[in-house]
């Protein structure tokens, strides 16, 4: 437990400790990176008016099954739940706007419910996770590469009109995915690789269907 009246942890604090628990004093306001990364914490409650979560994090914490994030946050970097193999899902604070590139890379993911408002979807932001839906909010216009790539268990993503770009790769290698709903513009390699996906639903709204964007599909 630490005291109340500390304002900051500083970069990797408790860097590669056997921790597995820990109470955060409600009058902490400042995170450093990489502050837990490869501990064995089971869950955490981040203090409210702490508004970044930075790159690192809980960045390889395979025992972590629960984070509880105020509503103060607004920003998510880098690397922040890369790795937490037993994280199955996350509780976005409405305000969030902005996630960074490989933030829930290779974590247990399997339900997230992107908050409107937020802005920025990084690249590789979800990359190799278990997630199974998807709904976008409708303040992105632009998904970066492979930021859905390599969901095995992905089936269906909801696409609103906003979104007028996307990376490379956005969804490439993801086998189950036959509904891509909202979908306008079938972007470079978007779902490349598809693997043993027999079926893709387009909607009608697609208007451009560019170079190799589904190629070695199934």
């Amino acid at each position: 437990t630490l005291p109340e009246g500390l304002t900051k942890l500083d970069y990797g604090a408790f860097w590669g400790t056997s921790l597995e628990s820990i109470n955060l004093p409600t009058t902490l306001t400042d995170l450093g990176r990489a502050c837990f990364a490869y501990c064995d914490l089971r869950s955490v409650v981040i203090p409210d008016g702490i508004t970044t979560l930075p790159d690192a994090l809980f960045l390889e914490n395979k025992n972590l099954t629960s984070v509880t994030i105020p509503s103060s946050v607004s920003v998510i970097q880098w690397q922040c739940f890369e790795g937490c193999s037993s994280l199955e899902s996350l509780e976005l604070p409405s305000g969030l706007v902005f996630i960074d590139y490989w933030v829930c890379k290779d974590s247990g993911i399997k339900s997230i419910v992107l908050p409107e408002g937020l802005k920025h979807l990084g690249f590789s932001a979800f990359e190799n996770t278990k997630l199974e839906s998807i709904t976008i909010p409708g303040s992105i216009e632009n998904i970066e590469y492979a930021c859905f790539s390599d969901c095995q268990n992905l089936k269906s993503v909801v696409m609103p009109s906003s979104v007028i770009s996307m990376g490379y790769g956005a969804f490439s290698r993801c086998p189950q995915l036959i509904d891509a709903d909202g979908l306008a513009m079938v972007g470079d390699w978007l779902c490349g690789y598809f693997g043993t996906s027999s079926q893709l639903v387009l909607p009608g709204c697609v208007h451009k269907i560019v170079d190799y964007a589904i190629s070695s599909a199934t």
